[in-house]
């Protein structure tokens, strides 16, 4: 199945692109697809804890189940103050 991720601040940063097209098996978790993107980054490692995910613009846990077309939104999480 397709998906499409798009990458936001410090992700596009790693990447070099803000949004790219992943192959990846029918109904695979969103933990599947963050570690094929961590295999194509190495850099992504060292924000293994900092990754905020979002499906088609709701918040996803990384168990979310992704089906064909879906966009997932990559970023880091919010701070300020």
């Amino acid at each position: 199945m397709k998906i499409v991720v798009r990458y936001f601040a410090l992700f596009r940063d790693i990447t070099g692109t803000d949004q790219e097209t992943f192959v990846i098996e029918e109904s695979a978790p969103v933990s599947y697809l963050l570690e094929t993107i961590r295999k194509k980054y190495a850099d992504f490692e060292r924000t293994k804890r900092d990754i905020l995910v979002s499906v088609n613009r709701n918040f996803a846990t990384h168990e979310f189940k992704l089906k064909d077309g879906d966009e997932v939104a990559i970023f880091p999480p919010v701070s300020g103050g």
